[in-house]
């Protein structure tokens, strides 16, 4: 995770802040992510919000969950369909990707049938942190999931 990734994390004016050790980072980092009132948090669900409504149903939130999971690769359209197992024509799955690309949560691959996730790790988080449960019925652990970046970084 890039320093220009979590600037807003330093602008935090969480009472409890702490950048004195890994856990202090870890603890506000949890806490931009998840509360309504972090800087992060804000930032990134006002963003996501506004382009969710344009198409306002599940079918983009499960595109945007998969594609920002799998962001260090491209999908193909037919990966994508797959994934949502067949539930959206081409016409409705390209409408819905092209408005997610147009809101700046996806990109272009490197064709017209390519996309794949912005390769942002705090959208990825706050994405999950809002939809996981509504979508795969299971919350995120993100200071779990954070504490295992740092353990495999320390490795």
């Amino acid at each position: 995770m890039g320093l220009c990734q979590t600037h807003g994390l330093l602008r935090s004016d969480w009472i409890e802040r702490d950048f004195s050790s890994v856990q202090g980072v870890i603890k506000t980092l949890d806490y931009e992510i998840k509360n309504r009132e972090g800087e992060l948090f804000g930032t990134w669900s006002e963003y996501i919000s506004s382009t969710i409504k344009a198409v306002n149903d599940r079918y983009a939130k499960q595109i945007l969950l998969f594609l920002s999971r799998e962001r260090e690769k491209e999908c193909t359209r037919k990966e994508i369909s797959d994934h949502l197992e067949g539930q959206l024509s081409d016409s409705e799955l390209e409408e819905k990707l092209h408005t997610l690309e147009t809101g700046d949560l996806i990109t272009q691959g490197s064709s017209n049938f390519r996309y794949r996730g912005i390769p942002d790790d705090i959208l990825d988080l706050i994405f999950r942190s809002l939809y996981e449960e509504e979508i795969h019925q299971k919350r995120p652990n993100i200071a779990a999931e954070l504490t295992a970046k740092v353990n495999a970084l320390k490795k």
